[in-house]
Protein backbone atom coordinates (compact mmCIF):
# COMPACT_ATOMS: atom_id res chain seq x y z
CA UNK A 1 0.00 0.00 0.00
CA UNK A 2 0.99 3.57 -0.75
CA UNK A 3 2.22 5.55 2.32
CA UNK A 4 -0.06 8.14 3.56
CA UNK A 5 -0.10 11.49 1.97
CA UNK A 6 1.06 14.55 4.20
CA UNK A 7 -1.98 16.29 5.96
CA UNK A 8 -3.82 12.59 6.31
CA UNK A 9 -4.49 11.84 10.21
CA UNK A 10 -2.86 8.13 10.05
CA UNK A 11 -5.57 5.62 11.97
CA UNK A 12 -5.13 5.18 15.48
CA UNK A 13 -7.15 1.81 16.13
CA UNK A 14 -5.50 -1.36 16.30
CA UNK A 15 -7.38 -3.44 14.08
CA UNK A 16 -6.91 -1.30 11.06
CA UNK A 17 -3.22 -0.46 12.03
CA UNK A 18 -3.27 -5.20 11.78
CA UNK A 19 -4.92 -4.50 8.81
CA UNK A 20 -2.34 -2.14 7.13
CA UNK A 21 0.84 -3.74 8.45
CA UNK A 22 1.30 -0.70 10.87
CA UNK A 23 3.74 -1.70 13.76
CA UNK A 24 2.07 -1.12 17.25
CA UNK A 25 4.44 0.38 19.23
CA UNK A 26 4.17 -0.62 23.19
CA UNK A 27 6.18 0.59 26.07
CA UNK A 28 7.37 -1.98 28.24
CA UNK A 29 6.96 -1.24 32.04
CA UNK A 30 9.36 -0.75 34.25
CA UNK A 31 10.58 -4.42 36.08
CA UNK A 32 12.19 -1.76 38.98
CA UNK A 33 8.88 -1.08 39.65
CA UNK A 34 6.60 -4.12 39.11
CA UNK A 35 5.27 -5.65 42.18
CA UNK A 36 6.49 -9.19 43.42
CA UNK A 37 5.00 -12.22 41.77
CA UNK A 38 3.92 -13.82 45.08
CA UNK A 39 5.60 -13.58 49.05
CA UNK A 40 8.93 -15.57 48.15
CA UNK A 41 10.19 -13.46 45.34
CA UNK A 42 13.17 -13.81 45.34
CA UNK A 43 13.00 -17.28 46.18
CA UNK A 44 15.09 -17.35 50.55
CA UNK A 45 18.45 -19.16 50.32
CA UNK A 46 17.63 -22.59 51.55
CA UNK A 47 19.95 -25.44 51.15
CA UNK A 48 19.85 -28.54 48.41
CA UNK A 49 17.79 -30.96 49.49
CA UNK A 50 17.98 -34.52 48.27
CA UNK A 51 14.24 -36.52 48.94
CA UNK A 52 13.30 -34.03 51.31
CA UNK A 53 16.53 -34.41 53.39
CA UNK A 54 19.00 -31.12 53.19
CA UNK A 55 22.81 -31.82 52.15
CA UNK A 56 25.56 -29.26 53.79
CA UNK A 57 29.11 -29.58 52.75
CA UNK A 58 29.31 -32.37 51.10
CA UNK A 59 32.39 -34.17 50.42
CA UNK A 60 33.14 -35.87 47.27
CA UNK A 61 32.25 -39.69 47.80
CA UNK A 62 32.16 -42.30 45.11
CA UNK A 63 28.80 -42.84 46.97
CA UNK A 64 27.19 -39.58 45.78
CA UNK A 65 26.55 -40.35 42.23
CA UNK A 66 22.64 -39.98 42.00
CA UNK A 67 20.47 -41.96 40.02
CA UNK A 68 17.75 -40.04 37.81
CA UNK A 69 14.52 -40.81 38.51
CA UNK A 70 14.76 -42.18 41.68
CA UNK A 71 15.96 -45.56 40.03
CA UNK A 72 18.15 -46.97 42.63
CA UNK A 73 17.80 -49.99 43.76
CA UNK A 74 16.66 -50.77 46.69
CA UNK A 75 17.39 -54.36 48.50
CA UNK A 76 15.26 -55.91 50.78
CA UNK A 77 15.02 -54.82 53.88
CA UNK A 78 16.98 -56.79 56.92
CA UNK A 79 17.03 -56.96 60.39
CA UNK A 80 19.96 -54.90 62.37
CA UNK A 81 22.78 -56.38 63.22
CA UNK A 82 23.60 -56.68 66.98
CA UNK A 83 25.41 -53.66 68.27
CA UNK A 84 28.64 -55.50 70.63
CA UNK A 85 29.50 -53.21 73.26
CA UNK A 86 31.53 -54.58 75.41
CA UNK A 87 34.50 -56.05 73.36
CA UNK A 88 37.52 -57.50 74.69
CA UNK A 89 40.61 -58.88 73.34
CA UNK A 90 38.91 -62.21 72.09
CA UNK A 91 36.53 -60.15 69.59
CA UNK A 92 37.86 -56.75 69.11
CA UNK A 93 39.69 -57.62 65.48
CA UNK A 94 36.19 -57.60 64.75
CA UNK A 95 35.44 -54.29 64.88
CA UNK A 96 34.80 -52.20 61.82
CA UNK A 97 36.06 -48.48 61.22
CA UNK A 98 36.51 -45.94 58.83
CA UNK A 99 38.76 -43.00 58.30
CA UNK A 100 39.61 -40.96 55.31
CA UNK A 101 42.80 -38.87 54.47
CA UNK A 102 44.69 -36.52 52.48
CA UNK A 103 48.23 -36.37 51.15
CA UNK A 104 50.07 -33.56 49.64
CA UNK A 105 53.22 -33.92 47.90
CA UNK A 106 54.75 -33.93 44.79
CA UNK A 107 53.91 -37.84 43.03
CA UNK A 108 54.85 -39.47 39.73
CA UNK A 109 53.38 -40.42 36.62
CA UNK A 110 50.26 -38.01 37.58
CA UNK A 111 49.70 -40.08 41.19
CA UNK A 112 49.11 -43.57 38.71
CA UNK A 113 52.40 -45.12 40.99
CA UNK A 114 50.83 -44.05 44.13
CA UNK A 115 47.23 -45.35 43.16
CA UNK A 116 48.56 -48.70 42.47
CA UNK A 117 50.81 -49.31 45.39
CA UNK A 118 47.81 -47.46 47.65
CA UNK A 119 45.26 -50.46 45.84
CA UNK A 120 47.59 -53.12 46.47
CA UNK A 121 48.02 -52.35 49.88
CA UNK A 122 44.48 -52.04 50.67
CA UNK A 123 43.57 -55.32 49.21
CA UNK A 124 46.20 -57.60 50.90
CA UNK A 125 44.93 -56.03 53.93
CA UNK A 126 40.87 -56.86 53.22
CA UNK A 127 40.02 -52.94 53.11
CA UNK A 128 36.84 -51.33 50.96
CA UNK A 129 36.61 -48.23 49.75
CA UNK A 130 38.28 -45.62 46.84
CA UNK A 131 41.44 -43.41 46.20
CA UNK A 132 41.73 -40.77 44.07
CA UNK A 133 45.45 -39.99 43.62
CA UNK A 134 47.06 -37.17 40.99
CA UNK A 135 50.12 -35.28 40.62
CA UNK A 136 49.53 -33.17 43.41
CA UNK A 137 47.48 -34.62 46.21
CA UNK A 138 45.58 -38.01 46.87
CA UNK A 139 42.72 -38.90 48.98
CA UNK A 140 40.49 -41.65 50.43
CA UNK A 141 38.40 -43.02 51.98
CA UNK A 142 39.09 -46.29 53.61
CA UNK A 143 36.98 -48.95 55.87
CA UNK A 144 37.54 -52.16 57.58
CA UNK A 145 38.74 -53.90 60.32
CA UNK A 146 40.44 -51.54 62.87
CA UNK A 147 43.81 -53.68 63.02
CA UNK A 148 43.98 -53.41 59.12
CA UNK A 149 43.10 -49.78 59.67
CA UNK A 150 45.96 -49.26 62.02
CA UNK A 151 48.25 -51.19 59.29
CA UNK A 152 47.01 -48.69 56.81
CA UNK A 153 47.61 -45.27 58.38
CA UNK A 154 51.34 -46.38 59.25
CA UNK A 155 51.42 -47.18 55.64
CA UNK A 156 50.22 -43.70 54.43
CA UNK A 157 52.19 -41.75 57.58
CA UNK A 158 55.85 -43.96 56.91
CA UNK A 159 56.12 -46.09 53.87
CA UNK A 160 54.91 -44.06 51.13
CA UNK A 161 57.60 -43.87 48.57
CA UNK A 162 56.74 -40.92 47.43
CA UNK A 163 57.57 -36.82 47.92
CA UNK A 164 54.78 -36.45 50.61
CA UNK A 165 54.78 -32.99 52.38
CA UNK A 166 51.92 -33.47 54.82
CA UNK A 167 49.52 -36.39 55.62
CA UNK A 168 45.78 -35.54 57.55
CA UNK A 169 43.07 -38.35 58.79
CA UNK A 170 40.20 -36.77 59.51
CA UNK A 171 36.26 -38.37 59.95
CA UNK A 172 37.65 -41.31 62.20
CA UNK A 173 34.88 -43.71 63.37
CA UNK A 174 35.16 -47.08 64.89
CA UNK A 175 32.37 -49.84 65.95
CA UNK A 176 30.26 -49.47 62.54
CA UNK A 177 27.36 -52.32 62.00
CA UNK A 178 27.83 -52.83 58.39
CA UNK A 179 30.36 -51.26 55.80
CA UNK A 180 29.39 -49.44 53.02
CA UNK A 181 31.27 -50.65 50.01
CA UNK A 182 32.65 -53.50 48.50
CA UNK A 183 35.65 -53.58 47.13
CA UNK A 184 38.50 -51.10 47.04
CA UNK A 185 38.37 -48.98 43.64
CA UNK A 186 40.30 -46.07 42.14
CA UNK A 187 38.76 -42.91 40.97
CA UNK A 188 40.77 -42.27 37.98
CA UNK A 189 41.26 -39.18 35.71
CA UNK A 190 38.52 -39.09 32.65
CA UNK A 191 39.31 -35.71 31.66
CA UNK A 192 39.44 -35.20 27.76
CA UNK A 193 42.67 -34.36 26.44
CA UNK A 194 41.73 -30.55 25.36
CA UNK A 195 40.41 -30.58 29.04
CA UNK A 196 43.67 -31.18 30.47
CA UNK A 197 45.34 -29.30 27.89
CA UNK A 198 43.34 -25.81 29.17
CA UNK A 199 43.90 -26.61 32.91
CA UNK A 200 47.80 -27.14 33.07
CA UNK A 201 48.16 -24.12 30.65
CA UNK A 202 45.72 -21.92 33.69
CA UNK A 203 47.99 -23.84 36.50
CA UNK A 204 51.26 -22.64 34.43
CA UNK A 205 50.13 -19.02 34.21
CA UNK A 206 49.18 -19.33 37.98
CA UNK A 207 52.45 -20.81 38.91
CA UNK A 208 54.40 -17.97 36.63
CA UNK A 209 52.27 -14.88 38.52
CA UNK A 210 53.38 -16.46 41.15
CA UNK A 211 56.79 -16.31 40.95
CA UNK A 212 56.71 -12.88 39.35
CA UNK A 213 55.04 -11.67 42.31
CA UNK A 214 57.96 -13.17 44.83
CA UNK A 215 60.70 -11.69 42.24
CA UNK A 216 59.12 -8.24 42.41
CA UNK A 217 58.94 -8.77 46.36
CA UNK A 218 62.32 -10.71 46.66
CA UNK A 219 63.30 -7.15 44.59
CA UNK A 220 62.04 -4.32 46.83
CA UNK A 221 63.76 -6.25 49.72
CA UNK A 222 66.83 -6.10 48.36
CA UNK A 223 66.05 -2.24 46.86
CA UNK A 224 65.10 -1.65 50.53
CA UNK A 225 68.43 -3.17 52.15
CA UNK A 226 70.74 -1.31 50.04
CA UNK A 227 68.89 2.00 51.02
CA UNK A 228 69.20 1.20 54.34
CA UNK A 229 73.13 -0.09 54.19
CA UNK A 230 74.36 2.83 52.33
CA UNK A 231 72.44 5.73 53.05
CA UNK A 232 71.12 7.12 50.32
CA UNK A 233 67.43 7.44 50.84
CA UNK A 234 66.26 11.15 49.90
CA UNK A 235 63.97 12.09 52.64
Amino acid sequence: MAPFPRGIVKPRSDKVRAVLNISVERKQPNPLRAPRKTLLDPPPCVAPLEKGNPKLDRQFDTLNRSITGFRKYKAPQAAAPRVIRDRDETNFHEMLGKFRFDLQGSFRENGDALRDSLLQVGRDLFLVGWVKCRSRFATGHIQGDVYALSYMRRYLEKHVDENVSSVRFYEENFGMPLLEYERMSAVNDFRAPGKKQQHALRAAEKNKAKKLEQESLRHSQELERYYEENCIRNY
